[in-house]
């Protein structure tokens, strides 16, 4: 079996991004999607050929010291639609059995333009013959299906937290193949008009009594 995963970077939560008098937004730092770590970790323990796709020669290292064969650098901007495109080639080149990665826009955008099954918000991952066997999370239940292959399947944040990588495995990493690979930039029609960071917000106060509390929690915030 042949899995490609794609290992996207997002902005580090712990950092705060910011925003110029231009409206320029500056990220302060990128880290590699957790959800997708996650997907490599599972692809690897699927023990098939594990084929990574990265934006960043970082964490594409971080996938291959993960287990992940051989990988795809690819110059492109930090967006899925450009990602979805990216990974339409590479898939076409090389006929995967299946497409991981964690939850966002780039896995429906993929199947749809490979024309082939997807399977979103997935919480478990197991082989059967001919598919894999899943488990949604939905709002208020779990949902299990088989998937036929080839499919793209993006898994839950809830479904694991990514694997330490030792140092040898990083070492080890540096001698994997990678391929570079440009890819144009995809027009969204969308244009940024204007950005601002977040007005800040006081998080609570203190009260001098009981009944100061409650007036509080009655008029202010009207929860009682």
């Amino acid at each position: 079996m042949k899995i490609i995963v794609l290992v996207r970077q997002i902005p580090d939560p712990d950092r705060p991004i910011r925003v110029d008098a231009n409206g320029h937004v500056d990220v302060v730092r990128w880290i590699a999607n957790p959800g997708d770590e996650v997907a490599v970790d599972r692809a690897v323990e699927l023990d098939a050929e594990v084929i990574a796709v990265s934006t960043d020669d970082a964490h594409l290292l971080s996938a291959l010291a993960r287990g992940a064969g051989r990988g795809y650098l690819v110059d492109a901007a930090v967006d899925d639609r450009t990602l979805a495109n990216a990974l339409v080639e590479i898939a076409r080149r090389e006929s995967p059995d299946l497409i991981l990665m964690g939850d966002g826009e780039a896995g429906p955008r993929l199947a749809g333009a490979l024309d082939i099954a997807q399977a979103t918000l997935v919480t478990s991952l197991d082989l059967v013959d001919g598919g894999v066997r899943i488990t949604r999370k939905l709002p208020r239940s779990l949902e299990v299906l088989e998937v036929n292959l080839p499919a793209v399947v993006t898994l839950h944040p809830s479904l694991n937290i990514p694997k330490l990588i030792s140092l040898y495995a990083i070492v080890d990493a540096r001698e994997k193949p990678v391929e570079s690979l440009t890819i144009a930039p995809v027009d969204s029609g969308i244009e940024v008009i204007s950005a601002e960071t977040a007005p800040k917000t006081r998080l609570g106060r203190m009260v001098g009594s009981v009944d100061e509390l409650v007036h509080a929690l009655r008029e202010e915030a009207r929860v009682i």
